[in-house]
């Protein structure tokens, strides 16, 4: 496993799967959380996966999500 393009703190949205398009923060992977859901790349990955913490329907989500599975969202 290796680093990440991606920080603490970084708005992204998973590309695909069945959490595709759900838009969150990288939070600190040293936090103590509960995922609720994981996004696998199909192949084996390089990179480490990260957390992302998201609203969903006004609820708080955990999800734990490979590096290659991630899109950077940009804020005008």
């Amino acid at each position: 496993m290796g680093y990440t393009i991606f920080a603490v703190g970084d708005r992204v949205r998973i590309k695909s799967g069945d959490f595709g398009g759900i838009e969150g923060v990288i939070s600190d992977p040293t936090a103590a959380h509960d995922a609720v859901g994981t996004v696998n790349a199909r192949r084996q990955s390089m990179l480490l996966p990260l957390t992302v913490v998201a609203q969903v329907e006004g609820r708080k989500m955990i999800i734990r999500v490979a590096a290659e599975m991630l899109e950077r969202v940009v804020s005008d």
